[in-house]
């Protein structure tokens, strides 16, 4: 599995000829960071919860436009998306086949905020792969992946709380997102700090800074 970051939670993972796009919100394609014509071949795109960073219909109706694609996520998304005219599937809670890849949701509140939040789903793929959406939820804690992709900014959280969820997942290698609030001037930073952090656990922080970069596991 080769996971690739397309910018705040936006994250693509290839094995073989399979597919499959996480999360593709409207931070992810700000400024032209991320174009939709960038995703050819892709077999499902998945989705954590309905805010507008998560999941863009425009987005998601210009990728389904360029793709044989599918939408899997939960009851919220589905409700959101179906305004738009875009149908999504509600992903079977036993998990579900993607070519290569098997997709298991679990339910994983999203963490409080000021105004009401929307179902989230976290998603953990063939056993080693975790993507939480906006949940530092403790039932994830059981989970003991490998690869875990980590929140590390928001209005929801802390440093300190993201920095423990990593550790109770288990994770052995960390990729940050949740960061497209930071400013370009400040990031370099941001990951020096996690870096620094995570050395002394023996989990390695994988930034993936640009899209050409991939993290095999």
């Amino acid at each position: 599995m080769k996971i690739h970051k397309y910018f705040h939670s936006c994250l693509l993972l290839k094995d073989g000829d399979t597919r499959i796009l996480f999360d593709p919100g409207g931070y992810s394609f700000l400024e032209g960071r991320a174009k939709p014509e960038d995703f050819s071949g892709i077999d499902a795109i998945v989705v954590t919860h309905s805010h507008k960073d998560h999941a863009d219909p425009r987005v998601i109706k210009e990728i389904m436009s360029r793709n044989n694609t599918k939408i899997i996520s939960n009851v919220g998304v589905k409700d959101m998306l179906a305004k738009d005219g875009i149908n999504c599937e509600i992903g079977d809670e036993n998990g579900f086949k993607i070519g290569n890849f098997f997709v298991k949701p679990v339910k994983a509140d999203h963490e409080k905020t000021l105004r009401a939040v929307p179902e989230n789903t976290a998603y953990v793929v063939n056993d080693v792969f975790l993507h939480p959406g906006d949940s530092l939820n403790k039932n994830l804690y059981s989970l003991k992946i490998k690869a875990l992709a980590l929140p590390v900014a928001g209005p929801w959280g802390k440093v300190t709380e993201f920095a423990e969820f990593a550790k109770n997942v288990g994770a052995e290698t960390v990729i940050p997102i949740h960061d497209g609030v930071f400013v370009e001037e400040f990031i370099n930073g941001q990951y020096k700090m996690w870096e620094d952090h995570f050395s002394g656990s023996g989990i390695r922080f994988f930034p993936l800074r640009t899209t050409k970069e991939f993290l095999e596991i």
